[in-house]
């Protein structure tokens, strides 16, 4: 498998909130400031999932967030 992370030391994501992000029309916590329909994230774990990949969010205490995805690896 091949692990991809994107990573920032921005504002976080809730804890709480985590694994909702990857379902259709999620949208954070501060959604009334940021445009969008909340299906970036959805649209991201159907293309990984279709691939045999996995994708997910690691909170850092600190603040911000690092998502990463999974994908097989091609020989």
């Amino acid at each position: 498998m091949v692990r991809c992370v994107v990573a920032d030391n921005g504002v976080g994501v809730d804890l709480a909130k985590s694994q909702s992000l990857f379902q259709r029309y999620a949208r954070g916590s501060r959604q009334e400031m940021t445009p969008g329909y909340g299906l970036g994230l959805y649209i991201c774990r159907e293309i990984a999932t279709a691939h045999g990949g996995e994708i997910g969010v690691e909170i850092a205490p600190s603040g911000g967030a690092a998502f990463w995805f999974t994908l097989p690896a091609v020989d």
